[in-house]
């Protein structure tokens, strides 16, 4: 929120952050539709390979087709790495 309230002068053009479930697209597309810019943070550090899978790729696949249909010029994805086991090299 420190982001947002540097920005709140910015009226309008700000659109307040939404929480969607990226894996259900029909959920992505009212939450950004009007915006320039999206930002998605999503990520786990511990699940199955299936979870990751269906959450940081399917998910992320349906975050970009959701700004490409609507018109959004620039799209910034943050995940997690974590499906290695959690070990560390």
């Amino acid at each position: 929120m420190i982001v947002y309230s540097s920005l709140k002068h910015l009226g309008n053009q700000l659109l307040l952050p939404a929480q969607v479930d990226i894996t259900k697209p029909q959920t992505i597309l009212p939450a950004i539709e009007g915006a320039d810019a999206v930002i998605s943070l999503v990520g786990i550090l511990t699940g199955t390979e299936k979870q990751f899978i269906e959450l940081q790729e399917k998910g992320g696949q349906n975050v970009a087709q959701a700004a490409k249909d609507a018109g959004v010029k620039r799209v910034v994805m943050v995940s997690a790495l974590g499906i290695d086991g959690g070990e560390t090299p």
